[in-house]
């Protein structure tokens, strides 16, 4: 059950990122001009492919389906793998922060190295759930109703403790402000 919920946190992560992106299309795309690799690329047909990528590891992350799961895992793995790389020569090239076009929100600039532990740190769960007895559960079940509910709950812990940091880190901005 446990990677079950894992995937569902891990799948939400990926659908809210991709929303992020077709909400803000502009943005994304010009957070990927600042991408070395990708500045030669066709950025519109780039992003396009990053967002249907993401939606279908998301879709299949929360599906339920042990194999899709154990799939989209793998297609997680490869994406993160991607996506430090990126963000590595950023790292090099002395961008100690920057927008990096993941998560929720497209105009936050992350820190490079947050955002490498942080993508490490999800290598490591990745890499452990796929190794794992991924179970099919029947989608209309008490049992994957309480895996979303643990899930959603999961990821709703993680995003207001992580808000709650960034209000604290940030109180001094609020002082001068107000």
């Amino acid at each position: 059950m446990g990677v079950l919920v894992v995937s569902i946190i891990i799948g939400t992560q990926f659908l809210l990122s991709a929303w992020a992106k077709v909400r803000d299309l502009p943005t994304f795309l010009a957070i990927l001009a600042n991408y070395p690799l990708i500045a030669s690329l066709p950025k519109k047909t780039f992003a396009f492919l990053i967002i249907i990528f993401e939606i279908c590891l998301g879709f299949s992350l929360i599906s339920f389906q042990g194999e899709l799961i154990r799939l989209a895992f793998f297609g997680a793995i490869i994406f993160i793998i991607c996506a430090n790389i990126l963000a590595f020569i950023r790292l090099i090239k002395g961008e100690k922060k920057f927008r990096c076009g993941c998560g929720e929100s497209l105009n936050e600039e992350q820190s490079s190295f947050w955002l490498l532990f942080k993508n490490f740190v999800w290598l490591f769960v990745l890499l452990f759930c796929v190794n794992q007895n991924i179970p099919t559960v029947f989608m209309l079940s008490k049992a994957s109703l309480n895996i979303f509910l643990i899930g959603f709950g999961f990821l709703a812990i993680i995003k207001l403790l992580l808000a709650f940091y960034r209000a604290i880190a940030n109180i001094k901005q609020w002082k001068a402000a107000g």
